[in-house]
């Protein structure tokens, strides 16, 4: 996570393409992870998106939906350098 959040938020590194193997689950937690992390967005925004936003969401990935929910924001930022 921490290395994804720092690629994607080098503008030497953009556009960016990011994708995992249904394009949904593992996507949509790093997609709704950088929202939260670097956007500004709150989780009650990021994890609609993240579950609705693509591809048919799995439920059996329920657990990215928590990591979303529960991860240390602040922490995360400052693991990726983000000022």
């Amino acid at each position: 996570m921490i290395d994804f959040l720092s690629a994607v938020s080098d503008t030497n590194n953009l556009p960016a393409f990011v994708h995992c193997r249904r394009g949904a689950d593992r996507t949509g937690m790093m997609c709704a992870t950088y929202r939260v992390a670097v956007c500004g967005w709150t989780r009650q925004e990021a994890v609609p998106e993240m579950k609705n936003g693509g591809p048919d969401f799995s439920t059996a990935w329920n657990n990215l939906v928590e990591f979303v929910e529960k991860t240390g924001v602040r922490d995360v930022q400052r693991r990726a350098g983000f000022p």
